[in-house]
């Protein structure tokens, strides 16, 4: 098993995504009907404990390949600094739509606070397996194959943003809540991860900006009571900016990224 995941990295990548990625989304009506029966606390709980299993079993499988030409990068600390400024767009836009939703809020309260830690910590988890799986996992295996060139590695970053937001589909069409602008915004921001995560190799600095993400959000969760939609304008233009000077930042750091296979001669043993 081994030897086949090493040999075949790329295409090896893409279907454990896909079968994880499935897998992982079955736990939902299992983790809703805990809700039901035992409350917040318990469901909570168990979809961080699902979360971390899943993350630890892709971290695994990453272990395997990461030996192949351009996985062995996922797991180095180096790069660390320089993805931080790959981050900063990422994160302006971050604020920004946290500021539109607590503009367009009609109540908010800090009755549920309390709950806080436990909304927190089931954001985490979940950036943590979104992380390893998708981008530690998938994107690195476009990227394996699709970084040679200037042109494929500004390519490639959509294509793999693209992926993700299949996956994210998927998931929001069964709730029937599809909305235009989130579905925008989400292909956007993750068009800017995949291409920090290109320039710097680096999956740590990505989590800890998804992570910090995720723990607003969670403030959100919890102070919000009642959301009207309805921001000022001015705010609406300014989130569009920002998600523009994403797309502008993401062309830049690809542009600047090395290939994730240094061996030009053999990019890929697919």
């Amino acid at each position: 098993m081994t030897n086949k995941l090493q040999a075949k990295p790329i295409t090896a990548s893409i279907i454990l995504t896909v079968i994880l990625s499935v897998l992982w989304g079955f736990t939902s009506p299992f983790v809703r009907g805990i809700s039901a029966q035992h409350g917040l606390l318990v469901s909570s709980l168990l979809t961080s404990v699902i979360n971390i299993v899943f993350a630890l079993i892709t971290i695994a499988i990453l272990g395997i390949i990461n030996q192949t030409c351009g996985f062995k990068h996922v797991f180095k600390t180096e790069g660390f600094v320089k993805g931080l400024p790959a981050v900063l767009p990422i994160m302006a836009a971050v604020l920004f739509n946290l500021a539109f939703v607590l503009s367009s809020a009609e109540t908010i309260s800090g009755e549920n606070l309390s709950t806080f830690p436990l909304h927190a910590f089931v954001r985490i988890t979940s950036a943590f397996i979104e992380t390893v799986l998708f981008r530690g996992l998938l994107v690195t295996a476009l990227f394996v194959k699709l970084s040679l060139t200037e042109s494929e590695r500004i390519r490639s970053i959509f294509k793999a943003s693209a992926l993700f937001l299949m996956i994210y589909m998927l998931g929001i069409l069964n709730t029937g809540n599809v909305n235009i602008i989130p579905i925008i915004n989400t292909f956007i921001i993750n068009a800017g991860f995949c291409a920090a995560y290109m320039y710097s190799r680096n999956l740590i600095v990505l989590f800890l900006a998804y992570g910090t993400w995720m723990t607003l959000i969670a403030i959100l969760d919890v102070i919000v009571v009642d959301d009207s939609g309805q921001a000022s304008p001015l705010l609406f233009f300014a989130v569009v900016g920002v998600l523009f000077l994403i797309l502008t930042f993401a062309v830049r750091f690809s542009r600047r990224a090395e290939p994730f296979c240094l061996d030009k001669s053999n990019p890929t043993v697919d």
